[in-house]
């Protein structure tokens, strides 16, 4: 009964869901039919899952975690990454991510976030929505923000038509390339998103969770049935969101957060719920950048225990573990 709610609701918020999030509002894009199913990750090569995370503290990033089991190799051969605008081409088609990357380091220090945006907002809400302190983090330890402008329009549609299943394919090519050019730690490669963006983080964070290390939504949350990549791993997770009823368009976010919240707990994961009295669109929740990039540290891949189990850190001091 759940499953075909959900379903159901999919097929009503169809092309209606505008977050106006970002400068220069637009209606959300139309994508594709949505009709068939994402694909696995493309070239994954499943890697050994070896406990000792590669790289060490990371100069930043902290020991622990495992191996991803599900590395993406390289579909074909690689662009050469750059900062700015790359074109990523797959099977005909093709999806322009801006990144944001620093220097190849001499040791696999790297971290890889991958973010999703809002309807209606573009790819540089990242810099808000992350922030620019962290962003240069990231870079200067020899990693890479991305974030695409728009949808491939392949596969599922995880939410409004605004992204595609079919992108996880893309974000792959992404990662695979920066682990050929950068020295990117893989213990730690990260999601998050906003509104349609979160909804895409979480169908991520199943569908890549053999190498997706740990994710953060703004008013996103479980919408679909997700498959599960790794299933002896789901990436634990913190959920920002508005009151119920508050934060709505046309879905609940509020009730979307909280439905993977439930089910990660059911898998023996934690999803953290922090809860604010913005409506939808909130700078404010916006503004958690900081947090997210705490907890993107402390949670490397398959990190074993939750370092966050015997309780929240300051910065977490007004959320919950359900």
């Amino acid at each position: 009964m759940i499953g075909n709610t959900k379903m159901r609701l999919a097929v009503v918020v169809g092309g209606l869901l505008a977050l106006h999030c970002g400068p220069n509002p637009s209606p959300g894009g139309t994508g594709g039919s949505g009709a068939t199913g994402g694909k696995g990750g493309s070239g994954a090569t499943g890697g050994s899952g070896a406990t000792g995370g590669s790289g060490g503290s990371g100069g930043g990033l902290p020991g622990g975690g495992q191996t991803p089991s599900h590395l993406p190799s390289p579909n074909g051969a690689c662009p050469t990454l750059r900062n700015g605008a790359n074109t990523i081409s797959l099977n005909g088609k093709s999806m322009t991510w801006q990144i944001q990357m620093g220097s190849r380091s001499s040791s696999p220090t790297g971290p890889i976030l991958i973010y999703w945006h809002a309807t209606g907002s573009s790819s540089s809400e990242v810099n808000s929505g992350f922030g620019a302190a962290q962003i240069q983090a990231v870079t200067a330890l020899g990693g890479l923000v991305a974030s695409p402008d728009a949808t491939s329009g392949t596969g599922a549609n995880t939410g409004n038509n605004v992204w595609y299943r079919g992108d996880f394919d893309y974000a792959d090519q992404v990662v695979a390339c920066a682990i050929q050019q950068l020295n990117i730690d893989t213990r730690h490669i990260h999601t998050m998103g906003y509104s349609a963006g979160g909804l895409q983080t979480t169908a991520m964070s199943y569908d890549r969770s053999g190498y997706i290390a740990s994710a953060a939504t703004y008013s996103g949350g479980l919408l679909f049935p997700n498959a599960w990549q790794d299933t002896s791993f789901l990436p634990p997770g913190v959920a920002f969101h508005g009151p119920q009823g508050s934060d709505v368009v046309i879905i609940d976010f509020y009730n979307a957060s909280h439905g993977w919240e439930d089910d990660a707990k059911s898998k023996g994961t934690i999803v953290i719920d922090c809860a604010d009295g913005d409506g939808h669109v909130s700078g404010n929740r916006l503004a958690n950048g900081p947090r997210v990039w705490t907890f993107f540290k402390a949670h490397p891949w398959k990190v074993q225990p939750d370092p966050y189990a015997g309780g929240l850190p300051s910065a977490f001091s007004n959320c919950t573990i359900p």
